[in-house]
């Protein structure tokens, strides 16, 4: 499969150096191409609307963030893998 219009447009000097394109894992979604940490919190988001008993209810001004015992992944380890301390 071709990559789309907004894969390439990911692929600008900056762009590049984001492991998740390198790597091809950049793929469209609800706002133009989104890789694996979008995908992460939409699934997290997911998780809270169809399972609120387990992940607690939806509360927009409060996403991302949850209760630790509510949270589908660990936020904190995300945060340190991001900033490159993992």
């Amino acid at each position: 499969m071709a990559p789309s219009a907004s894969y390439e447009a990911c692929m600008e000097p900056v762009g590049r150096l984001l492991t998740a394109v390198r790597e091809g894992n950049v793929y469209p979604g609800a706002f133009g191409s989104q890789g694996p940490l979008v995908n992460l919190h939409q699934t997290g988001l997911v998780a809270q609307r169809l399972h609120p008993d387990k992940f607690g209810e939806f509360e927009s001004e409060r996403f991302p963030k949850a209760a630790a015992e509510k949270q589908l992944f660990d936020c904190q380890r995300e945060k340190e893998i991001i900033q490159g301390r993992l």
